[in-house]
């Protein structure tokens, strides 16, 4: 049976399919124990970020992120789990040679997303993106910016 979009596996976790020979890094498996955010690993994520279109519910995550940087809100898992993917997904786009933008064909720009994103989600063994990624806040606009 062939995957579809240039996929070879499925993530044991994500339940995604992908490519993991293009991801750039090697996909070894991490934990966010002892993770502690902060404000040049938020800066970080933002920069990776400018490479999408904007989405209410990441906005609301990266202004959490900020927070916690700054001190002023505890850390939930979400936080963690949501950081430590977005990091982990930029060093992917940066080791692939795309330390800024994205390829400008969309199938392809797509298909790079789709690898380093599930990348990450096995790398910490992500098996709901929203629910684990995501804070409940978080899923509420994403709930109102999808119409659901």
């Amino acid at each position: 049976m062939s995957i579809p979009g240039g996929a070879t596996e499925t993530g044991p976790h994500s339940k995604r399919d992908y490519d993991p020979d293009k991801i750039g890094i090697p996909l070894e498996k991490r934990t966010i124990k002892g993770l502690e955010i902060t404000r040049n690993g938020v800066r970080r994520i933002d920069e990776h970020l400018e490479r999408f279109a904007p989405n209410p519910a990441i906005e609301e995550m990266c202004a959490r992120l900020r927070r916690i940087a700054a001190g002023t809100l505890p850390p939930t898992a979400y936080d963690l789990n949501f950081y430590a993917h977005e990091l982990r997904e930029r060093e992917c786009y940066r080791a692939l040679g795309w330390a800024v933008g994205a390829p400008a064909n969309p199938e392809a720009a797509h298909e790079l997303w789709n690898n380093v994103h599930t990348a990450a989600l096995e790398v910490y063994g992500i098996k709901d993106e929203r629910k684990e990624l995501f804070h409940p806040d978080a899923q509420a606009i994403m709930r109102q910016f999808e119409g659901g």
